[in-house]
């Protein structure tokens, strides 16, 4: 009969010394025995080396004890080199939020915004850093970043239309700036007037936005050539000029040639001549008028001539001049005398 054993754990060795088996009684005794297995020894000598529990616990306690010193130090050690290692915050004040988060990364820092605030600086931009910025702090240390939320929105006024000092007055009362003003030609917009605006009505301003002005000078006053119209008839010719762009005055001369009736006989701007559009030009023509048969030049004697009759037929009567009496006395002595010598 083949003697099976359990396997022994010893715990004391005076006690196994004691109860050790002998290899050579179980050799002998059991030499026969083909269950037997010689290798028993090999495995006994095994597990009497084995650890209770207690003390294998207590081991391992102290193994992992020892590797969490070990792996603590050097995590302490590359942290304290890493918390020891300077850097300076860069200077992003006036970036852009993403330019600037770039820029504190790059530097081996945290980028950390605290919020937006009302600023007359562009939406978006950096307004101020904690620390500030040049300060040299610990690497991965946090940067903490205040951004402009832009000023307040203000809305564009429609100025077109208004005459320049309306619009002035409409922009200041807006909260607005005024820009530039320029002046251009208009066909349609009177002169003075706004012919157009940047930025456009209702588009979003703010308080330091300026509004640039383009201002009516009113239409253009071109160089144009004046027609040549001597010879046509007044209508035609009046016409013609202010077709041309000019403006027209009238002059008439009389002549008794009823052929040259209504003819433009001259203009004040010769044909072919350069003038300023809208410009005055004087046309003179002849106006027919018919001649009245002339008139006898009777010529009425003196005051105080008397007229006296002759007595002879067919001729005319001699004027005697009252004032003059000596004259006539002469006359009629010499009449008479001339009568007695007939006589």
């Amino acid at each position: 009969m083949t003697r099976i054993m359990d396997a022994v754990v010893v715990d004391d060795k005076d006690k196994y010394n004691r109860n050790k088996y002998e290899d050579s009684k179980y050799d002998n005794k059991y030499a026969n025995d083909k269950k037997y297995n010689d290798d028993y020894d090999e495995q006994y000598n095994k597990k009497k080396t084995m650890l209770d529990p207690k003390k294998r616990k207590i081991l391992m306690f102290v193994t992992a004890a020892i590797l969490v010193l070990v792996i603590g130090g050097i995590s302490g050690y590359f942290a304290l080199n890493k918390a020891s290692a300077k850097t300076t915050v860069p200077k992003i004040v006036g970036m852009k939020q993403e330019e600037a988060k770039k820029a504190v990364e790059d530097s081996k820092l945290k980028f950390v915004s605290i919020g937006k605030e009302k600023s007359d600086k562009p939406e978006g931009t950096v307004l101020r850093t904690y620390p500030e910025p040049g300060t040299s702090v610990s690497v991965n240390s946090e940067v903490r970043v205040s951004i402009s939320g832009g000023p307040d929105k203000l809305a564009v006024p429609s100025l077109i239309g208004m005459d320049l000092d309306s619009a002035k007055d409409v922009i200041e009362k807006s909260g607005l700036k005024l820009g530039n003003v320029t002046r251009e030609y208009s066909d349609s917009v009177p002169k003075g007037s706004v012919i157009k605006q940047d930025p456009q009505p209702d588009s979003d301003a703010t308080a330091d936005t300026k509004i640039n002005l383009v201002v009516s000078r009113g239409q253009e006053v071109k160089d144009l050539t004046v027609p040549d119209v001597n010879g046509k008839g007044i209508d035609e010719a009046s016409g013609t000029i202010s077709s041309a762009g000019f403006k027209v005055t009238k002059s008439a001369v009389d002549t008794s040639d009823k052929s040259q009736d209504g003819k433009v006989i001259s203009q004040s701007i010769s044909g072919g001549e350069q003038a300023k559009a809208g410009s005055t030009v004087n046309l003179t023509y002849y106006k027919y008028k018919e001649q009245q048969p002339a008139q006898p030049d009777i010529k009425k004697p003196d005051p105080g001539t008397v007229t006296k009759p002759n007595d002879q037929p067919g001729q005319n009567p001699s004027t005697v001049n009252p004032g003059k009496s000596g004259s006539g006395d002469s006359n009629n002595k010499t009449d008479s005398g001339n009568n007695n010598k007939s006589q």
